[in-house]
This record gives structure tokens, sequence and C-alpha cells, in this order.
């Protein structure tokens, strides 16, 4: 837990950071995190969040596990002589007989590495969300450090989504849903639980699960309240933009515009695509994008502008 203190209308004010905040910040970042800079912001977040939630609850079974003096060489021997044991609770019994013999530092924590390989020998806890929690860790780190290796942003933001969905189940099973606690935090009504699993059906495709991820940040009230305010300033002036009826994806509003884009080369088109803008959410979309998210029975956008842009030059 972190402390802050700071005013808040004019008031000094005593606020306390748990891992539930860090992980809500986490949370909400993700969910519209359309470009990689935004996936990191998100993701060191919920990399603080996590260590911290991980070592408040090693300390709650033993204050040992946290702030016992340990190296890795003297881990590894612990663990080998834990593995002997083939009860589970025997395992755990002989770790904390360990560490609670080891020098004792109440100033300093473990390193989060360590916290990540015990935390399985207490709580039940799947070898790939082990795998991603020391992924996480280890990238985290570089970036601090300036030595991450190039990583694609879309397998971060599949790790990031396995451990939300984790966190979330075991925070879940640990004081039932209806107690609150850290959820009372970090999602209280559940519908952020409800965007997580409507992202996880975008999976499939990188284009799918970045729209989607627009969609959610474009489809708030407040966006669409900000965004009228422009129209009705008319800065949305797009030449030779055609009138789409068709709700937008994020605010369902009916008219969406189209208009071509790319580059050109002696009056051709070399790379062209069709874009599409809501007239009240600001959402845009390219073509690649509204065909990965449309019904399979409905037109490619490219053959509705190519209609629209018939229709348009027969009535002239």
């Amino acid at each position: 837990m972190t402390k802050l203190i700071g005013k808040i209308l004019g008031k000094s004010q005593v606020m306390e950071q748990h891992a539930a905040h860090f992980l809500k910040q986490a949370f909400d970042e993700f969910l519209v995190a359309e470009y990689p800079d935004t996936v990191l912001g998100s993701l060191i977040k919920l990399s603080i969040g996590l260590e911290i939630f991980i070592k408040k609850d090693l300390e709650e079974i033993n204050p040992c596990l946290i702030h016992a003096k340990v190296d890795w060489n003297k881990l590894r021997q612990i663990f080998v002589a834990a593995n002997q044991f083939p009860n589970r609770k025997k395992k755990r019994l002989y770790i904390i007989q360990k560490f609670s013999a080891l020098p004792q530092d109440l100033g300093k924590t473990v390193d989060f590495s360590i916290a990540i390989a015990l935390f399985p020998y207490f709580k039940r806890v799947p070898n790939r969300i082990t795998k991603d929690l020391k992924e996480l860790r280890e990238y985290r780190n570089g970036l601090f450090h300036w030595e991450a290796a190039s990583r694609e942003s879309f397998r971060l933001s599949k790790q990031a989504l396995r451990l939300l969905e984790w966190i979330l189940a075991f925070i879940e099973k640990k004081i039932g849903w209806w107690l609150g606690g850290e959820l009372n935090v970090i999602d209280p009504m559940g519908d952020k639980r409800k965007l997580l699993r409507k992202l996880k059906e975008s999976i499939r495709s990188e284009n799918l699960f970045n729209v989607q991820r627009r969609i959610f940040k474009h489809s708030s009230n407040y966006q669409a309240c900000i965004s009228m305010g422009g129209i009705l300033k008319g800065w949305k002036n797009i030449p030779k933009a055609l009138v789409f009826k068709q709700a937008c994806p994020a605010c369902n509003f009916q008219e969406v515009l189209l208009y071509e884009g790319g580059s050109k080369r002696d009056g051709r088109w070399e790379e062209r695509h069709i874009f599409g803008l809501c007239k009240r959410c600001d959402f845009a979309f390219s073509d690649k994008e509204y065909d990965a998210i449309k019904p399979k029975d409905y037109p490619t956008l490219n053959s509705v502008f190519v209609e629209l842009s018939n229709v348009s030059t027969t009535s002239k």
C-alpha cells in the first residue's frame, strides 16, 4: 500500500493507493488502448498492480515470505527440498519454515520474480499465467532500464488480457463477487468485465481487436457530447465525402461519412483505402477494420463506396 498526501478542494487528504487502484487504471486504459504507446502505459500499471497484489497475498499467509533476505540460489535449494514432499500442504509448511529461519528485512520486500515463483506453491495458478507474469515483469524492467527487446503490441495485449481475466477471477473466488472489496474499486458494476469478454471474442484478428477497443473508447456519452459540439461548429468538412446511412459501430448514430484515402502517383492510386468517420462521436475506421467487424452478409465498405459514388454521379 502506498500513501499519497495532497490537497483536494483546498483540504489536505491522505489517499491510500492499493493494488486495486493500479489494476483499475490498467483495466480502464487497456480497454481503450488503440495505439502501442497507450498499451505500454496500461501494461506498466498492470505489472505494478499485480506485484503489489501478489506480495500482499503472500504477506497475509506469512510475512516472512516477502521480507526474508533470499537470493535465487537459496530459493532453488528450498524448492528442490520442498518438492520431495508429495503433499502440497507439507511443501508450503517447509517453505515457510525455511523462510522464517532466514534474516528478515521489514523495510524491503523480495524481488517480484521470487514472489512469482513462490505464489503457485500457495495458490493455484495456471502455468500459462505464471509464464505471462514472468514475461510481463521482464518486459517492464526492460522498459525502465532501456533494455526491453522489441515486442509486438498485439502479443503484449493478448498477455494482458489473459492476466486481467485471471486476476479478476482470482479476486472473485477469493472474496466472492457479492462482497465487493477490490472489485468495488476495479469494476463495481461488472460492465468492464463484460467489455473484456467482448474484446476476447475479437482476439483472432489484430485489426478486429484494435477496432473493438476504439469502439469502446468512442461509445461513451462524454465523447459523443464533445464531438457533437464540433458538428454544430461545422468543422467536420471532408471534401467529396459520401453519407452512408449505416449505424456507427460505437454510438449507433445513423450516418457515417465515407471518403477515399491513400497514396497516388501521376494521378493514379498506388494504395487506396476507404475510410469512415462518424458525424457524432468521431469514431474513425478503415475498410479493413469495417470488413472485419461487419456481419458476413453485409457488403464490403469499398463496394458501398462505389455504389454511393454512382448514385451521387447519377443524381447530378
